[in-house]
């Protein structure tokens, strides 16, 4: 019996299902509920995240990247379209229940007593001002049989008939209320053959004793960490040394490491583990104030006794406070996928491109970092360069939010060695970064380069790869030169662009900025530099005003006609010109 996952998994499936929501959201959550609930600001940004994650699956598709890191990461969306798709359905039902019901106004607090679990106390409802209580209903036996075996990811008919006796006891503790979960049930630590638990995004505050007995559990995600042991059958969370019997773990998430003792590695002997998680939760004062030296210190202590097993192919390092990085992390020869998340206190990014294995590195929020040098290639040690490649099998590289961050260099020596395979680099908000390595024009494998939020550089050039795309996105660049494999082009507001020139390869430039009030300037230029091939497209979201310069007769009309194809249109479409040359066509609806 196949599980759901492996029914439906891919960005077709996925794609649906973002398809299904946002037409769920158009025709239910239209404009008068949105009026009266007052969620204009959430339903707009519920719109564009939708926009995102298709236009992340439109990179999916088109990405080439090794297929089990494409899975993971649609597996999760899935999860999340899944949660969302859950959410929506239940607002949309008990609405109309409230509707059959004849209820002919409604206030937030309403809302908020139908959809807060905490309100199943009518003492804490009327606390808190509810205008209106809704009793929430509670389940059957069996749909909280249901339930729980979806959350612990009971797929297979063999376990469902196994675990029924113990599961069934579960669900009489949570007496059919399905929110229940704040205080995780102590019968779970029974199911003796459980594979998968998953407590993500689930606010526990208590967890019983003895999860050590679950040892055949091949995924555990949300294994809270506790500091000191306590009495008694239920704790805050869960000692390391717990998962010393768990040797079958394939995928484990830990979170609050800060809590841990330090001692010996609690991951040692798990040979299977392929997928790991690392989480710390930020002393006080959040990512707007780094830690203190001792915090700092303690945590460094704390990885650098984790120890993964070399079998590891995907780490995530979220939220990591220490000063320096754990030792280990260059060592781990097989992974193929990392992720550095808000490690706010790093002053230098560890000596990563000797991982050979290695296909896609985010660094994200590391906001102490200066510079990256040699050093992140690996390719000084004992004061000698290594001439081995460095990141040999990279194809993404992708930083973003490091808002101090002002150096990127590589050594000058054998610039070959570097990033033979990249594919892709993404660069996102470091507003203070001064210049692009030079070395750039050296990987001859480079296909895509993102920009965004880059107010420092002010020069983009003599890039010498075989670019198919560059996107260029809220920047201050004044002059984009001598890029000449560059295919496809995009200029999201960048108005202080003064020169673009010799990008002898570009078929197609998309130009989005509402702020102007005429075609760049430099555009004739270009175009004269592609008077003999006069298939380059344009793709151009303006204002009303710039619309109307590109009519047919207008100003700026003598431009729009030398292109092959052009649609010029203002936000949401509200007005647009189309026009071919070959054969001839023109529409618009000014």
């Amino acid at each position: 019996m196949e599980g759901p996952r492996a029914l439906f998994q891919g960005p077709k499936f996925l794609d649906a299902l973002v398809d299904d929501l946002s037409e769920k959201l158009k025709s239910f959550l239209g404009e008068k509920v949105v009026s009266v609930f007052g969620v204009r600001d959430e339903f707009n940004k519920l719109q564009d995240k939708m926009k995102y994650i298709k236009s992340m699956l439109t990179d999916a598709k088109r990405r080439k990247m090794d297929d089990s890191v494409t899975r993971t990461w649609i597996d999760e969306l899935i999860d999340v379209m899944h949660d969302a798709e859950d959410i929506i359905d239940d607002f949309r039902s008990q609405l109309e229940k409230q509707s059959e019901d004849g209820a002919s106004s409604w206030s937030v607090n309403q809302v908020a007593s139908k959809l807060n679990p905490r309100t199943w106390d009518k003492t804490v409802a009327s606390g808190v001002g509810a205008i209106y209580v809704h009793e929430v209903e509670k389940l059957s036996s069996r749909s909280c049989w249901e339930l729980l075996c979806k959350k612990a990811y009971i797929e297979e008919e063999d376990d469902m008939l196994n675990l029924r006796d113990v599961g069934m006891g579960i669900v009489k503790k949570c007496d059919g209320l399905p929110l229940a979960i704040k205080v995780l049930p102590q019968g779970i630590t029974q199911l003796n053959n459980l594979r998968c638990l998953s407590l993500r995004d689930t606010p526990l505050i208590s967890v019983p004793r003895g999860i050590s007995r679950l040892k055949f559990l091949n995924e555990l995600k949300g294994f809270i960490v506790a500091g000191e042991q306590c009495s008694g059958d239920m704790q805050s969370g869960w000692q390391l040394d717990e998962l010393e019997n768990l040797t079958q773990l394939r995928c484990l998430w830990l979170d609050k490491l800060e809590n841990a003792a330090i001692q010996s590695s609690a991951l040692a002997g798990k040979c299977y583990l392929k997928t790991l998680q690392l989480a710390c939760t930020l002393p006080v004062g959040g990512s707007g104030h780094l830690p203190g030296e001792d915090d700092c210190r303690n945590i460094e202590e704390t990885f650098d006794k984790l120890e993964p097993p070399q079998c590891l192919e995907y780490l995530f390092l979220l939220r990591f406070f220490g000063r320096r990085f754990p030792s280990w992390l260059e060592n781990l020869s097989y992974l193929t996928y990392l992720i550095l998340e808000n490690c706010i206190s790093c002053l230098y990014l560890p000596p990563l491109g000797q991982l050979q294995h290695l296909k896609c590195l985010r660094i994200i929020g590391a906001r102490s970092i200066v510079s990256i040098g040699p050093e992140f290639m690996g390719t000084v040690i004992s004061g000698r360069s290594n001439l081995r490649p460095c990141f040999p099998k990279l194809e993404f590289l992708r930083i973003e939010e490091m808002p101090n961050w002002e150096k990127w260099s590589f050594i000058d020596q054998v610039p070959e060695k570097f990033f033979p395979s990249l594919l892709k680099i993404d660069i996102v908000y470091c507003p203070k970064l001064k210049a692009l390595p030079d070395q750039l024009k050296h990987i001859s494998s480079l296909e895509e380069l993102y920009l965004s939020g880059l107010q420092e550089i002010r020069k983009i050039e003599n890039l010498t790869a075989h670019f198919e795309s560059i996107r260029i996105r809220n920047s201050s660049c004044e002059k984009l030169s001598n890029i000449p494999a560059v295919q496809h082009l995009s200029l999201v507001g960048c108005s202080a662009l003064r020169c673009v020139e010799n990008l002898d390869a570009l078929q197609s430039l998309y130009l989005e900025d509402e702020t102007v009030e005429h075609l760049p300037e430099w555009l004739p230029g270009l175009i004269n530099q592609h008077h003999s091939n006069n298939d380059m497209k344009l793709d151009f979201l303006c204002n009303m005003t710039v619309l109307q310069r590109c009519l047919l007769g207008g100003q700026d009309w003598p431009i729009i006609e030398q292109f092959s194809h052009i649609r010029a249109f203002t936000k949401d479409n509200a007005a647009f010109i189309e026009y071919q040359k070959q054969p001839y066509s023109y529409h618009t609806n000014l």
